[in-house]
Parts: C-alpha cells; structure tokens; sequence
C-alpha cells in the first residue's frame, strides 16, 4: 500500500539489539509479577512495543536530535513500571536501565547522555522518596549510588569512544576529499580550507603562501571572504612567516595578546586563538594553513585534531603542487615559449570571445595581421639567435605599445595578430603607426586590418586580414593595407 509507514532495514538492525531484551523483560516480568501490579505490566508492555514500532518506521533522518532522544528517555519510565511490578528494589530487571543508556551513548550528544543519567537517576531514587518501604527499604539507596556510578562511567565511556571513532572517520573523510582534489585541481586552495574547518571545528581556515616578491599572501579562505593580507617574510614578525620558514606548527591561545599574531589577521578574521599549520612540499614547507577560532580556546587542541590537520595538510601540498603544475603546463600550452606572448592556440580561443564582447556592448571590433618585413633575409645575414632577439624584441615593444585592453599574439613564425577592442579602422592604422614606430633596429613591419562585420566568425575575420597583409607585402611592404568588407569581397567583379 502505499501513504502507510515504511520500514527502515537499517533502524531494524539498529534497535534489535535493544528490543530484544526489552521485549524478553516483559515475559521475565510476567513470571515475577506481583499480583496487584497487572496494570503496570500491561502499560509497559504497551509502551515497550510502542517505543519499538515508532523506532523503526518513522523517518529519523527528518526528525530533530532531541526529539530522536525522546525514545530512550521514555523507556526509563519502562524500566520504572517493571520494576515496580515485579518486587521494586528487589526486581531482577534493574539492569534493563543500562538499555537506554546505551542507546544514549551510541547515537545522541553528550548533553543528551548526561540527561539520560539523570532520568535513570530519577528511575532509582524517586520510588525510595515516594513509594518507600516495603518495596523500597533503605538499603535501595546504597544500590541506587552504586548502579548510578557504574552506569556513568559505562555511558560516558562509551560515548567518547564513540565520539573518537566518528571523529577519525570524519577527518579521514576529509582527507581523502582533499586527495581527490588532486585529480581536480580548479578549486583545491578554497576546498581544502573548508575541509580544514571541519576538521577542526574552527570559524576561519586561511591559506597564505609566499609570493614571488617575499611576501607571504592569502590565496585561499573558508568562512570569510578572501582577505588581502600580505605579510613580508624579511622585515615583519610574524607566526604565519615564522611558521613558514620554520616548518614547524605555532599553537597561540590568545591572540590578542601576542605579539607575533598580525594584527591585520587579527582584525580581518576576529581571531581570538590561532593555529599556523605549516604544508610541507617536496623541497619544504610551500605555505601556512591559519586556523582561527573566534572564542578562546581555553587549552592546546587535542593531538588528535592536530594530527589530522597535519595529515590534510600533507595532501593538500600534493594537491597544491598538482594544481600548481597543471596551471603552469596549460600556461604553457597557450603561451609562445620565445616570445612570451600567447600563442596561436591562445588567440584562436580568445578572438571569439573578444567578438561576442563586442557583440554585447556594440562597439567595433579590429584585427591587425602584421609581419616582420624581411625576416628571412635578416635571419640569412645575422643569424638565427639575431632573429630570435628581433622577434623577443619587436613582440616586447608591441604589447608595451599597446592599450591595456588590447591583446597581441604569436601566430606563427614571423607573424602576430593583435586584437582591438572598441577599435575603428580609422583607429587601426594609427595603432599600426605606433607599433611601426615602436619597431626595434630600424627593422618594419607590414600588417593587414580588418573591422569585424558583426556577423563572421573569427576564421573569416582572421582571412580577411590575412589577404590584406599579403597585399601589403605586394604594395611594398612597410605599410597597413585595409581589408575590404565581406560584402565586397562577395561581390562579381566588373
């Protein structure tokens, strides 16, 4: 049928433990049952079967903690009726009172378990107060202490044993997170400060690493934005660097009364205790993970937390170094190794971007094809390394030349093509005029320009401007030819 309630496998596996004992004390109290006492056997009995009905077929995933907690802590009231039917103090199913407890221990908070001691306390001294004798003589009380602090020290135990390995689980679960992030390596920095806040159970993770400029730098954050904290490594004293260059952790309790804390992490993050974790490379340590706590902590955290930050931090270098070699071939890939401009592959990926922003604001769009005059001959005559200098040279002088908004790459061989935003041809021929100018060891060049017509692709553009330049070649070379539209490329000719 379906609407009705359904039965979970797992929560059957989970309570069969507990119902079992629970339901064989209802058949123990049958047989010790005193006489008057029918009554309080059949509302346990009830109770009992009740309590294990809900358990498995409601859907605990939806239901809050506490209310989850409701289920053992009825039971105690369980536990109070048998015992009051089947002789009181003298009843053999005291010992069902450690079944809740268990309950407690396994799958509730701690706060819970210590309200689960008190009901069982509850359990043992509210009938030696309100009963009393015969069935509760003075010598209850002395059981009542002793099953009160042996079932304390069973719960409590259990539970942090409990805690301990659902902990390790939990910061083994963020480990291997960071693990497969090497395999993944776009979002490894802000991914592993999260895994460290849940780890560690702090307000603000950080990584800062240094910079090519002897800074150390964030380049990563869980909990805040981003913040732009620069620390130097030579002239600024701080935990963070200290750290770093260390490679050894730095535990500050109180932050705000350290002077090796920066005040600046201070403020951004409203850190009141700091851990530095340093992340060990393969040549030392590569960075420093700042865990920030907003409250105080009032000891050292615990070696195990400290060690599972130690062993994130281990992945996450291999992560990081990942990232940070896979950035540096796709780099690579897009980048002219001689010149240092993007290659042809760069431009081909970035020319249909610049046409759809130019698409998107409705501004005009041009292209230069340009060349160096003459390059094989002057190859022939001073050498490949010279021309190797004159193309470094004339590539650096044209990317300085050229506006900020502007790209310029490597085509091929002696070739480049450079990209003008918000560019009309008009425009380009004076850009071709400085890069002209800009032209290093009296050497020129030729280009072909050709203005976007709103609706061609980037190949045809790019052929438009490519037949200019060639037809600048022929008109002499030193020179800007402009590429007539498409439309009159199109056209019959007379």
């Amino acid at each position: 049928m379906h609407g009705g309630p359904s039965i979970s496998i797992g929560m059957v596996r989970r309570v069969a433990p507990f119902a079992a004992p629970a339901l064989a004390a209802l058949g123990a109290g049958a047989i010790e049952l005193r006489p008057d006492r029918l009554g309080e056997l059949l509302a346990a009995s009830g109770i009992t079967v009740a309590l294990v009905v809900l358990t498995v077929t409601l859907p605990w995933q939806r239901i809050a903690p506490g209310f989850q907690a409701l289920v053992p802590l009825i039971y105690f009231a369980v536990v109070a009726l048998l015992r009051d039917a089947t002789g009181g103090q003298a009843s053999s199913l005291t010992p069902l009172l450690i079944l809740p407890l268990l309950w407690l221990a396994l799958y509730s908070s701690h706060r819970q378990v210590i309200l689960g001691l008190v009901a069982m306390m509850a359990t043992l001294v509210v009938p030696q107060l309100v009963v009393g004798a015969p069935a509760y003589t003075s010598d209850g009380w002395q059981q009542a202490v002793l099953w009160q602090l042996v079932a304390s020290f069973v719960a409590l135990t259990v539970h942090q044993l409990v805690s301990t390995v659902a902990e390790r689980a939990h910061h083994a679960e963020q480990v291997t997170r960071i693990g497969r992030l090497i395999s993944d390596d776009r979002e490894v920095r802000a991914e592993l400060c999260e895994a460290v806040l849940a780890v560690s159970k702090a307000d603000v993770a950080l990584l800062m690493e240094p910079d090519d400029e002897g800074h150390l730098v964030t380049t990563g954050a869980a909990g805040v934005e981003v913040p732009a904290i620069s620390l130097s490594l030579a002239g600024e004293r701080s935990a963070a660097a200290l750290a770093l260059t260390s490679d050894e952790r730095i535990v500050v309790l109180d932050a705000e009364q350290s002077d090796v804390v920066s005040p600046r992490l201070r403020t951004l993050t409203a850190g009141r205790s700091v851990v530095f974790e340093p992340i060990h490379g393969r040549n030392g340590a590569i960075g420093v993970l700042c865990i920030v706590w907003q409250k105080p902590l009032a000891r050292r955290p615990q070696a195990s937390r400290l060690a599972s930050l130690a062993l994130l931090a281990s992945e996450a270098a291999i992560a990081i170094e990942r990232a940070d070699l896979v950035l540096a071939l796709e780099r690579s890939a897009r980048v002219d190794t001689l010149t240092g401009l993007p290659n042809r592959r760069s431009i081909d990926e970035e020319l249909p971007r610049a046409l759809q922003r130019a698409r998107r604001s409705r501004t005009p769009l041009c292209i230069l094809m340009l060349d160096i005059d003459r390059f094989k001959a002057f190859n022939d005559e001073h050498g490949h390394q010279a021309g190797d200098r004159l193309l470094k040279s004339a590539a650096s002088a044209w990317e300085t030349t050229l506006r900020g908004s502007d790209y310029i790459g490597r085509y091929g061989g002696e070739e480049f093509v450079a990209i003008l935003p918000d560019c009309s041809l008009a425009r380009a021929h004076d850009v071709f005029a400085r890069l002209q100018h800009a032209m290093p060891d009296e050497q020129t060049a030729s280009a072909g320009a050709a203005e976007w017509d709103g609706e061609e692709g980037s190949d045809q553009l790019i052929a438009r401007a490519d037949r200019a330049l060639y037809e600048a070649k022929d008109a002499g070379r030193s020179c800007c030819v402009e590429a007539p539209a498409p439309a009159a490329e199109r056209s019959p000719r007379a």
